[in-house]
Formats: structure tokens, C-alpha cells, sequence
């Protein structure tokens, strides 16, 4: 964590491409985040929760295309 928020970590929390990308990790899969790096924010809340403990294969997904379309 740095000041409040969650780094990325591709391991627990896909947060994009960037390492230095902060955000914050919601209930069961929401997520947002910033990536100064890569000019890009993102934020993602849905209507089922995913079983995971982390953001989830459904918001890993979204975001790598996210990072597609620039």
C-alpha cells in the first residue's frame, strides 16, 4: 500500500501495465485506478460479485482492453 491506496500487483490486484499504478480494490471485484505512466484511469463496478478474494479475472480482462484501445 502507499497512502491509503493499493500498488499494482499482478499477482493479487491488476491494476494495468505499469507497476506504478495505484488504485484501490472494492467488494469482491470492483476496482479503480490510476496509472500515471500510461495517461489511463479506470474504474469498474459490477452487478455479481466475483469469488476471488482480488479484482478478478472479469476486471483483469477490462483492463488489458482498456490498454488496447490507446
Amino acid at each position: 500500500m502507499a497512502m491509503g491506496m493499493f500498488m499494482s500487483s499482478p499477482d493479487f490486484l491488476h491494476m494495468g501495465l505499469n507497476q506504478n499504478s495505484i488504485g484501490s480494490l472494492g467488494t469482491e471485484g470492483s476496482t479503480c485506478f490510476a496509472d500515471p505512466n500510461g495517461q489511463i484511469g479506470c474504474g469498474y463496478a459490477m452487478n455479481r460479485m466475483c469469488e476471488e478474494m482480488n479484482n478478478g479475472p472479469r476486471a483483469a480482462n477490462l483492463i488489458n482492453a482498456a490498454y488496447q484501445c490507446l
